[in-house]
């Protein structure tokens, strides 16, 4: 089964892809960078992880698991595929 990263850079305000996201039927998983980090809910069936230096740089706290830069790389390298929105 092919696996899709998705990075997400944008504000939920300014462009939800939740629903995009869950309509992929694979393996999947998000990392949210930038202002997408003030993302509330998140898709189902998929793993989400938090770029740490991007939450606390805008004073957000996530449900999600907290990486770093390095481990933001690591996932990219572990996926069939990435998708940057």
């Amino acid at each position: 089964m092919v696996s899709v990263l998705f990075l997400l850079f944008k504000s939920p305000f300014e462009k939800n892809v939740t629903g995009l996201i869950e309509s992929f039927e694979c393996k999947k998983a998000v990392v949210l960078f930038e202002d997408a980090v003030y993302y509330k809910s998140y898709p189902e069936n998929t793993d989400v992880f938090v770029l740490k230096d991007d939450a606390v740089a805008r004073g957000v706290s996530a449900d999600a698991k907290m990486i770093d830069y390095d481990e933001a790389v690591e996932l990219i390298e572990k996926y069939d595929r990435i998708v940057t929105l």
